[in-house]
């Protein structure tokens, strides 16, 4: 980062990276109070319904890697570009879906989007604040990542209260647009130093696999004994 960046542009950028991760830990929880009407909606049981939240957290956490090493080589504009145009198109999606598997698909697409939040968040508070404030700016965005877990039941349950549950995906969109401008306007002249990071391709799969096994069993226990053969 090159000394001309200002104090002030420096909380532009972290601002630009709060608001994803924010956005990227409420979707992950603000749909809990949801799920049986959707359930009701798409006429799907209840503990298939649960892949609406469950898809999200598996590809979110299964990428956090490679994005990790992505950002790396390809830049932090590049990650919150791509990371709020998916957040944005998956959500949309998912306003607009008629069927239960194309609900799902926008919710993988919203979680390709966080997960290159996630992944870039903290390297990206590391290049911009300065050695003595860099613990300052990690607790900031610590915060972000809280206010999203805490606030999305309380929000999802008053959206719920008034309109249907599509709004809990139309508030995505406007604050994604404002996201992405925010990236072109103040990433437009960021210098950053890129580097040759080996994607983590097998470790990424190695994790999902688990994280997939142990989701299907979890979800699994509801209609089988543990002893089941289907289980083991």
């Amino acid at each position: 980062m090159v000394d001309s960046q200002s104090k002030a542009q420096k909380y532009k950028f972290f601002t630009i990276g709060a608001i994803g991760t924010f956005m990227a830990t409420l979707d992950s929880s603000i749909l809990n109070v949801a799920l049986p009407t959707i359930a009701d909606e798409f006429s799907v049981p209840i503990d298939l319904i649960a892949w609406v939240v469950l898809s999200y957290s598996l590809t979110l956490v299964s990428l956090l890697m490679v994005f990790g090493a992505w950002s790396s080589r390809k830049g932090y504009k590049f990650a919150y570009k791509f990371g709020y145009m998916f957040f944005t198109i998956g959500s949309i999606i998912c306003v607009f879906s008629q069927l239960f598997s194309i609900l799902l698909i926008g919710r993988i697409i919203q979680a390709i989007g966080g997960a290159m939040f996630q992944a870039v968040g903290p390297g990206m508070v590391t290049e911009v604040f300065p050695e003595n404030e860099r613990g300052k700016g990690m607790g900031l965005m610590v915060m972000a990542v809280g206010l999203g877990l805490l606030s999305g039941p309380a929000l999802g349950g008053l959206l719920l209260s008034y309109w249907s549950w599509q709004s809990i995906f139309i508030i995505n969109i406007p604050i994604g647009f404002f996201g992405l401008f925010l990236t072109f306007r103040y990433f437009k002249n960021y210098i950053q130093k890129l580097k040759e990071s080996k994607i983590p391709i097998i470790g990424s799969v190695s994790v999902s696999i688990v994280l997939l096994s142990s989701m299907l069993v979890a979800t699994l226990l509801g209609n089988y004994e543990f002893t089941d053969p289907i289980i083991i």
